[in-house]
């Protein structure tokens, strides 16, 4: 007989053609089937082989399900410590208003007021900056209103403890109504321990005034309105904090942002360490 050409002659399978017969043909299997085919497909190609080369095997042949089982593991623990963070109940949370340059502001101070006082195991503290909180700016056409509108809504949500801001910001906090008196919060104590650093507003929501007050349209115009002897805010200028924190040389305020009790109380502490502690 003739020899049959090379060409027509049943060539070797290759591992990936014979792993594709080896899928069609147990897809049919029942589940413990299935099992014990692959058992045995084990035991038939790690036989003869030492228990490096069966480890060496086992890994490259499993590779992506190692591969995709270690990226499952760290994305869920990521969401999982993303929201153990986030969930964590809040030591002190400060609004910092107008810093001269808002990328540079540094919030290790705050830490360590926490640190300080042990108000940092398990909680987390918050200090956002905001720029451009003035009434000049949200009554000019160049106003975006979003970074003012932000403020105001965590603040309508009782969110801030406290606010650290220049003098135009507090004085838009004062007009929005977004802090509250130092009488209705810290108390007489704290204004006659601090008499020498008060700021005083008006009250823009009065008969008298209000009606002027609507129309307003910077800061030195609402300088202008009403008697200036309601204390908002506690002069924090020059102090090694707000040096630490970076904030400028403008003349620097910290008013209260909450009606809560026991966030007053955090938020007087916060200033007394301010004034008095922080080294």
């Amino acid at each position: 007989m003739r020899e049959m050409l090379d060409e027509f002659k049943e060539k070797p399978k290759t591992e990936e053609e014979s792993d594709s017969e080896d899928r069609l043909e147990t897809s049919l299997l029942t589940g413990k089937e299935k099992r014990l085919r692959r058992k045995e497909q084990f035991r038939e190609r790690t036989a003869g082989m030492s228990k490096w080369e069966k480890t060496k095997y086992i890994i490259y042949y499993y590779k992506w399900v190692f591969i995709c089982s270690a990226a499952a593991i760290v994305f869920v623990s990521y969401i999982l410590i993303a929201i153990y963070k986030n969930t964590r109940p809040v030591s002190i949370a400060c609004a910092v208003i107008n810093p001269i340059q808002p990328l540079n502001v540094v919030d290790d101070p705050i830490e360590k007021f926490a640190s300080d006082k042990e108000l940092d195991k398990g909680t987390q503290l918050c200090a956002d900056v905001y720029y451009n909180i003035t009434v000049d700016y949200e009554t000019s056409n160049t106003s975006e209103n979003s970074r003012a509108s932000a403020l105001s809504l965590q603040c309508s949500n009782d969110f801030y403890d406290c606010m650290i801001t220049d003098r135009d910001g507090l004085e838009f906090a004062a007009y929005s109504g977004i802090i509250y008196t130092l009488e209705s919060t810290a108390g007489s104590s704290y204004i006659e321990k601090y008499k020498d650093r008060l700021y005083c507003t008006s009250d823009y929501s009065s008969p008298d005034i209000a009606e002027e007050a609507r129309y307003v349209t910077s800061t030195a115009q609402l300088l202008q309105l009403g008697k200036r002897d309601i204390p908002v805010g506690i002069n924090i200028t020059g102090t090694k904090f707000v040096k630490d924190m970076n904030l400028g040389d403008r003349e620097v305020y910290f008013c209260i942002a909450t009606g809560k009790e026991k966030r007053i109380e955090r938020a007087c502490m916060f200033l007394d360490y301010i004034l008095e502690e922080y080294e």
